[in-house]
């Protein structure tokens, strides 16, 4: 077989199975009744949880940890139904609200924001159009604060703040969301005046302070960053990931 044929034959596959991921991706169920919305969020869950070692001493033979990451996959949202949650309502982000749960206290330790797509605009005239890639996914870093102070302080090979902490497990544990729906019951939303940063992938670190035990979930609202406005209940993910020994 020629070289020519086999490169063809390998392109046809590739593109293929990136057409059947695209055709198989999970949608989200959307109930449209005189503009509330009933979003059921599909795929919409927290998984892959991996401890992050930190190689430190004279010769990096010493392992403790940095912390941990987990993955976040977030809703699709069917795109007749996005084009108009983007156009009517200004919709443009999720805000990404990540809590502990730790000794009695289920509390908020970062607040961030990811647009909902990534939009190529096409100019025409007398109208817009949209081409539209939904964010799939996403990871986040949970850190000690020694590592999650700077790029510096993570690259010492002696923790500035004494550090000395090592994770033996961060563990995911089954757990369905407390909602059916996201809902949305209003196009200007509401105020939301909590911190809100944005995620960007070369500096995704939450400082989780001193120790890291706890349970660690995801909640997801449909929001606008332009407005600073909510627009939806906060969502639970399903799962949770769990560190009980360091």
């Amino acid at each position: 077989m020629g070289k020519n044929s086999l490169f063809k034959r390998l392109s046809f596959y590739c593109c293929f199975l990136i057409l059947a991921g695209c055709v198989l991706r999970e949608e989200s169920e959307v109930i449209d009744r005189n503009g509330y919305y009933y979003i059921a969020p599909k795929p919409a869950h927290i998984d892959d949880p991996s401890i992050i070692d930190w190689r430190v001493g004279a010769l990096g033979r010493v392992v403790i940890s940095k912390g941990f990451l987990f993955r976040v996959t977030l809703p699709y949202i069917p795109f007749q139904h996005l084009r108009r949650l983007i156009d009517e309502y200004e919709i443009d982000s999720w805000v990404i609200n990540v809590k502990r749960k730790s000794y009695g206290s289920n509390k908020s330790i970062r607040y961030l924001y990811i647009p909902i797509v990534n939009e190529t605009s096409l100019a025409i005239k007398g109208s817009s159009s949209y081409r539209m890639a939904q964010k799939k996914s996403f990871f986040l870093r949970i850190y000690y604060a020694d590592a999650a102070m700077s790029e510096r302080f993570e690259a010492f090979r002696c923790p500035a703040l004494g550090h000395n902490l090592a994770l033996r497990d961060a563990d995911l544990l089954s757990r369905k969301s407390f909602q059916r729906f996201i809902t949305i019951r209003s196009k200007i939303g509401v105020p939301f005046n909590r911190k809100v940063e944005q995620y960007k992938m070369s500096n995704n670190k939450i400082n989780g302070g001193k120790s890291l035990l706890g349970e660690y979930s995801v909640e997801i609202a449909l929001y606008s960053f332009k407005k600073k406005r909510i627009f939806s209940n906060f969502y639970d993910l399903k799962n949770v990931v769990k560190v009980s020994v360091e």
